[in-house]
């Protein structure tokens, strides 16, 4: 089970939409194990084997590095969609939990960021959300969840910030990578990342949005 409550003590914001689609989910008993101490468990069995993808508040993840020191040192690598190295907005996902934001991104953990001016140049249109329907096993639920967010916002299109995001990992190709940085979130959320010889944190950017967003229904259709 999730941390209930962020550090910073800030709402995380849901649209309230999230899982409507999963018919039965009622009838699902979460398990008892908290996350952060599944999340250091897993860590410490398979030092350096372990990716983490973080595709919301930092939370978690920050608790198991106040938590444990075999989490900061044994982690090979959390990859994370958050962030706006532009400045020019405060991102959902560290606004949410700027302490958490903050304790993992000056940790000594190695980290890559997609973040937020970076992802939304992956668009999603209808004919490409058409062909996630017919995919094996999830595609219809896929379908459905994608739909009940931009149906009510009348649009044809989606940004798919957080698949994206798990692509760098899994198709690290389709992306430019920075050199090693440092970053610091302030007290609202805004994000700034500097080159640094020593720094724990790099930036990915897709290099071709059309040919990456093609790529992601690739692996989600077969």
């Amino acid at each position: 089970m999730s941390e209930d409550k962020t550090i910073s003590g800030r709402e995380a914001w849901m649209s309230g939409s999230e899982g409507k689609n999963f018919k039965s989910l009622d009838s699902f008993t979460p398990q008892t194990t908290a996350a952060v101490d599944f999340l250091i468990e897993a860590v410490t069995a398979q030092p350096q084997s372990i990716d983490v993808i973080a595709i919301g508040p930092l939370t978690n993840i920050a608790r198991a590095i106040q938590s444990s020191s075999d989490f900061e040192k044994k982690v090979k690598r959390v990859w994370i969609m958050g962030g706006d190295f532009t400045q020019s907005r405060v991102e959902h996902n560290f606004k949410c939990d700027t302490d958490a934001a903050r304790i993992v991104l000056e940790s000594s953990v190695p980290i890559t960021i997609l973040d937020l001016p970076s992802s939304q140049k992956t668009i999603i249109r209808l004919q490409e959300i058409e062909q996630i329907r017919n995919a094996p096993v999830f595609g219809t639920l896929l379908y459905s969840e994608i739909m009940s967010w931009i149906e009510p916002r009348n649009q044809d299109w989606t940004i798919p910030h957080d698949p994206i995001a798990a692509l760098s990992l899994l198709a690290p190709e389709f992306f430019e990578t920075s050199a090693a940085g440092k970053v610091r979130v302030d007290s609202e959320g805004l994000s700034f990342w500097n080159e640094s010889r020593n720094g724990n944190v790099v930036l990915v950017n897709p290099t071709h949005p059309e040919s990456t967003v093609q790529r992601m229904i690739e692996l989600i259709t077969n």
